[in-house]
């Protein structure tokens, strides 16, 4: 993420999730130590970094998947190497998962804070509650690629990403003299690179998959909501009973 680019030249993302995990995991055993009984912090702890690898899990065997249909999607689209391509694609959906899971771990937490109007749900109760946003993750991932397959959308968008995969590979210049047209480059006074960059296009399936990680954050938004909502009822009927 831009945004984040100025932090992670200054401590690389494998630094910041070890002194989380270690932060975290020293407030555990100081709370743990205090209360052995009933170590309510600890216990947010391991549920918090949980919630965050099983987003990480998810992530990483989704991206598999559809790098299964579409590999230039990754190579050509998020700038994966072929060399270690695994790892890459890996490491990938660390940094694109890691932080999703914290928030919405985080954000149950809160939802599920101790209230006098309500009851406090279990954990065991909050892990199912995640099967919300999964499974309309896993839904709407197969309807928005099924979609992109079968229908004129799909043809838009994979437009789109051949637009888009020029303007951020190719120079104007490279796009004239691939047409034969480099006198008027020359005319123009533009200076093509050496070799003009060749457009490689990829296959269909490029806009499938794209599609395809459209409908998971949709999907995964979507659930999200519907998982609060659940939360919410279920603590107001574990209080009325």
């Amino acid at each position: 993420m831009d945004l984040l680019y100025p932090l992670d030249q200054l401590i690389p993302l494998p630094y910041r999730i070890g002194f989380a995990a270690i932060f975290f995991l020293a407030l555990g055993l100081h709370d743990f130590r205090k209360n052995p009984g009933n170590p309510k912090r600890a216990k947010e702890y391991c549920f918090l970094f949980s919630v965050m690898g099983l987003a990480i899990a998810y992530a990483i065997a989704h991206d598999f998947v559809t790098a299964g249909i579409s590999r230039e999607y990754f190579t050509q689209g998020k700038g994966l190497v072929e060399q270690d391509f695994a790892w890459n694609l890996s490491w990938l959906a660390v940094k694109a998962s890691y932080s999703i899971g914290l928030v919405l771990g985080m954000l149950l937490l809160v939802l599920n804070n101790p209230s006098k109007k309500f009851v406090q749900l279990p954990y065991r109760a909050l892990y199912l509650i995640l099967l919300w946003p999964l499974g309309f993750s896993l839904v709407f991932a197969a309807t928005f690629g099924l979609v992109a397959q079968w229908t004129f959308l799909g043809k838009l968008l994979y437009l789109y990403d051949m637009h888009e995969l020029v303007e951020l590979r190719r120079s104007y210049t490279s796009i004239l003299v691939e047409l034969g047209l480099r006198k008027l480059s020359e005319a123009l006074h533009l200076r093509p690179p050496t070799p003009a960059t060749p457009l490689i296009r990829p296959a269909y399936e490029f806009a499938v998959v794209h599609a395809t990680h459209w409908g998971t954050c949709f999907g995964a938004a979507l659930g999200t909501i519907v998982a609060v909502f659940r939360l919410s009822m279920a603590r107001k009927k574990a209080t009325l009973c």
